[in-house]
């Protein structure tokens, strides 16, 4: 056995609850495509934005790694949305997701048209961009080598 600390992507139990939790609050948002889901997800991606700033400020190691990957790939996301817009003039039927969210919108709803269900799918899809993100920083990351001070004894 060695006695080198494991180097493999672990969960906690908090973790999986907090993916579990936020897999529900997705799958209600996209079952029911109201106001009110179309609100609550746009908090928790905006709060779990926000919270990976104070991370990235505030955090050391892999707790960094994973905030800083989190905004990253969620900022990114938001600016990939922004660009498009600008460049179409605010014409959402020129989204690549636009076939998804119809074909979703058909099977889950039954009726034809933009609803709230395109912009809860676009909060979710850059949560999980922001989890994949973090997930990818981490594993990239190295711990920084210990240096060992002072002059060696004769």
């Amino acid at each position: 056995m060695s006695a080198l600390p494991s180097q493999r992507f672990q969960f906690t139990i908090g973790n999986l609850l907090a993916a579990m939790l936020w897999a529900a609050l997705v799958a209600w948002g996209l079952a029911s495509a109201t106001d009110l889901a179309y609100s609550v997800l746009l908090l928790v991606m905006l709060v779990l934005m926000f919270t990976s700033i104070v991370a990235c400020i505030y955090c050391r190691g892999r707790r960094r790694a994973f905030a800083v990957g989190f905004l990253v790939f969620s900022f990114g996301h938001w600016v990939c949305i922004w660009l498009t817009l600008k460049s179409t003039g605010s014409d959402y039927g020129s989204f690549p997701a636009i076939g998804v969210v119809a074909k979703l919108q058909e099977v889950l709803h039954g009726r034809a048209g933009l609803t709230q269900l395109y912009f809860i799918l676009n909060f979710a899809l850059t949560m999980l961009l922001g989890f994949l993100g973090g997930i990818i920083a981490t594993l990239l990351y190295t711990e920084p080598r210990q240096t060992t001070g002072g002059t060696p004894s004769i």
